[in-house]
């Protein structure tokens, strides 16, 4: 059970990773276009 917990807290934490740096290069995207 807690071998199943660790898995889901980690791809949990990826996939907020994942989400933070996409909105981060969309940020610097829109930022670069509307300077």
């Amino acid at each position: 059970m807690n071998d199943h917990i660790g898995v889901n807290m980690r791809q949990a934490f990826q996939g907020a990773a994942l989400v933070v740096a996409v909105g981060v290069q969309m940020l610097t995207f829109y930022s670069v276009l509307y300077a």
